[in-house]
């Protein structure tokens, strides 16, 4: 029998982390405005497996592995800020000159694999996910609620950077994006370095 409770309980943590702008959000809605309605879904579907595979390996107890081995932990941290500033660079240097009719979504590199790789890059998630279900799950829950409190995760996460893409995505949307597209992305990308400092001060 599934516990609603617990259910409940993971879909309000979960909902009012993910609406908080991180990398995952600037890329979405930078992709968004940039390469069109399609790149934007398969980049947040990308983001979405990760996030599922997150709360799974929360659920297993991995995370407590990563904390129970601090040097792993902080080789991923390190690895993964490395990756995000190669990511804040790509977006600083884009071109921001206007596409063709046919927009770059359709040319881009895989989207999907984008998402997954920004999302893989930034091991905090792990953590967060484990605060999540140790928060809200309940003793000895059962293999039905666990894959409910999961499935919530996923559906949440489709539906806020679908949304967003669905939204950035709109031609007066992207035509404001060409106008300011060189401002935009500087700043796309001074957050995200913000953000990698910010985590690796923090464990420092």
């Amino acid at each position: 029998m599934i516990d609603g409770a617990a259910v409940a309980a993971t879909a309000a943590i979960y909902a009012a982390g993910v609406v908080i702008p991180g990398p995952n959000f600037i890329s979405v809605t930078h992709r968004a405005m940039a390469d069109g309605r399609r790149a934007a879904l398969l980049m947040a579907t990308g983001i979405v497996s990760v996030n599922l595979l997150w709360a799974t390996a929360a659920i297993l107890g991995i995370a407590i592995v990563l904390q129970s081995h601090p040097v792993m932990a902080s080789v991923l941290r390190w690895l993964g800020s490395a990756y995000l500033l190669w990511l804040a660079y790509r977006i600083a240097t884009r071109d921001p000159a206007p596409r063709p009719v046919v927009r770059q979504g359709a040319h881009a590199r895989n989207p999907y694999l984008a998402g997954i790789f920004i999302n893989l890059s930034n091991p905090e998630s792990m953590m967060y996910y484990t605060s999540i279900f140790s928060s809200a799950v309940v003793a000895r829950p059962s293999l039905p609620t666990l894959l409910a409190m999961v499935g919530t995760v996923g559906l949440i996460g489709l539906l806020w950077y679908g949304t967003v893409g669905m939204i950035l995505s709109a031609d007066r949307v992207a035509a404001s994006y060409q106008r300011f597209a060189r401002a935009l992305n500087v700043c796309a990308s001074l957050c995200i370095v913000v953000m990698c400092v910010r985590n690796l001060v923090s464990r420092s």
